[in-house]
C-alpha cells in the first residue's frame, strides 16, 4: 500500500534533478508524494511534474535566520499534514524532520547529499559547525534510513555518526540520445556558482589562452555578480558566457554540444573531495569527457571507465595544461568520447531507482 511521503528541501525545486528523479520513481512505486522547498524572491513558476509541490515563503534569504526560520515553518507545515514517512536532504532541513518523525512517530529518511559541515561556506565558523554537528548527532541516530551519493562519503559518514549509509548515486535517466557530430570548441559548466569550484581560476585562462575555445557557464549562486565582474575585466575577446539558469530539458540540449565538461572543487574542503556531483554524470550521458579534481571518487570512475581527466590543482596554469593536453591528442579525447556513451547505460538512474524502492520497502517492513 502507498506512502504519503513528504520530502524537504531548501532550493526552490526547479533545478533539483536529484529530486525530481526520486519523487517520479517513488510515484512510480505507488506513493503519494509532495516535495517541498522555498520561495526565492527570483524563483521563476514551479515547472509541471507528476508528484505535488510546494514552497514556503521566508522573509530571511540565507544565514542562520534563514535556517532558523526555514525550519521553523516546515515543522509547523509537516505537524498539521497527513504524513507516514519523512525524507529530509541534508542536515539543513533534518532539524524539523528530525522533530515531526519523534513527535508525530513517523518513519524519517535522511538523505545527505553533500558532507554538509564540511562546506567552504562552514570552514572558518566553529560555532557553525558545532550547531549542525549537533543537529546531525540528535537526529541521525533516530533515523530509520540514512542514504548518500557514493560509497567513498558513505564510509566517512559511517565513522562520524556512527550509523550505516545506502548509496544512491545522482545518476541521470539513460534515454537514447543523438550526438551532435560537429561540435565548437566549448567548455561546459553547469551548476551552482558558489565558492571553491574553480570558476574564477577557469575564465582567468580562458580569457588569456590562445586556443580558439569557450567557456559557457550554466547556473547562478553567490559569486555570480563576481564572476561576471571578472570576465569585463580581463575577458577582451569574449570568451566567457554566462547563460543563466535552464530548465532541464534545456541543459540537456546544451549539454550535448559541449565539447568537454567542468567539474573543478576547491580540496581543501572535505565535502568537496568526497562529493560526487550529477554533472559528473549528466557529462557522461551527453557524450562529453569532463575535467575533474583528483579525488577518490572521481579519481576512481576515470580510472575505471576513462570518462574524464583528473587533475591535481586549480592553478589556471595546470588546468590550462591538462586542457590543452586534450586538444592536442585527438585520439585520448575520442577514446574518452566512446567511453562516455558505453558506460552511461551502467550509470543510469534505471538501474539505481530499483534499489531505492527496495530499501525503502525494507525500511517500512
Amino acid at each position: 500500500m502507498g506512502k504519503k511521503i513528504f520530502i524537504s528541501v531548501t532550493n526552490d525545486l526547479n533545478q533539483d534533478q536529484r529530486m525530481h528523479r526520486i519523487c517520479n520513481s517513488l510515484v512510480d512505486a505507488g506513493h503519494d508524494v509532495s516535495l517541498v522547498g522555498r520561495a526565492k524572491r527570483n524563483s521563476a513558476d514551479l515547472l509541471i511534474q507528476r508528484f505535488d509541490q510546494k514552497r514556503l515563503k521566508c522573509f530571511f534569504e540565507r544565514g542562520v535566520l534563514f535556517y532558523l526560520e526555514y525550519n521553523i515553518r516546515l515543522l509547523v507545515f509537516l505537524m498539521i499534514r497527513p504524513v507516514d514517512i519523512i525524507y529530509s536532504v541534508d542536515l539543513d532541513t533534518l532539524a524539523a524532520g528530525g522533530l515531526v518523525s519523534i513527535l508525530r512517530r513517523k518513519k524519517l529518511i535522511y538523505d545527505a547529499h553533500e558532507y554538509f559541515v564540511e562546506v567552504p561556506e562552514l570552514e572558518n565558523s566553529i560555532l557553525k559547525k558545532r550547531l549542525w554537528n549537533l543537529v546531525a548527532r540528535l537526529f541521525i541516530s533516530s533515523s530509520d534510513l540514512n542514504i548518500t551519493v557514493n560509497k567513498e562519503l558513505a564510509e566517512v559518514l559511517k565513522i562520524e555518526y556512527d550509523h550505516e549509509f545506502e548509496v544512491i548515486r545522482s545518476v541521470p535517466l539513460f534515454v537514447e540520445r543523438q550526438q551532435v557530430s560537429e561540435k565548437k570548441m566549448i567548455i561546459l559548466y553547469q551548476g551552482v556558482l558558489n565558492k571553491g569550484r574553480g570558476l574564477e581560476q577557469a575564465i582567468k585562462w580562458i580569457s588569456s589562452s590562445k586556443e580558439n575555445i569557450e567557456l559557457h557557464i550554466v547556473g547562478e549562486g553567490d559569486l555570480s555578480h563576481r564572476l561576471r565582474a571578472l570576465k569585463s575585466e580581463i575577458d577582451l575577446d569574449d570568451k566567457v558566457r554566462f547563460l543563466g539558469w535552464k530548465s532541464p530539458q534545456e541543459l540537456d540540449e546544451i549539454t550535448k554540444t559541449a565539447w568537454l565538461g567542468l567539474n573543478l572543487l576547491d580540496g581543501s574542503s572535505l565535502n568537496y573531495k568526497y562529493s560526487l556531483a550529477n554533472k559528473f554524470f549528466n557529462y557522461m550521458h551527453a557524450g562529453v569527457p569532463s575535467v575533474n579534481m583528483n579525488f577518490p571518487v572521481y579519481r576512481r570512475y576515470c580510472s575505471k571507465y576513462n570518462v574524464g581527466i583528473c587533475i591535481s590543482d586549480l592553478d589556471p596554469e595546470t588546468i590550462g595544461r591538462e586542457i590543452t593536453s586534450l586538444i592536442t591528442d585527438h585520439i585520448k579525447y575520442q577514446e574518452m568520447v566512446r567511453a562516455t556513451k558505453t558506460v552511461s547505460k551502467e550509470h543510469s538512474w534505471q538501474e539505481e531507482e530499483v534499489r531505492l524502492i527496495q530499501i525503502i520497502n525494507k525500511m517500512m517492513d
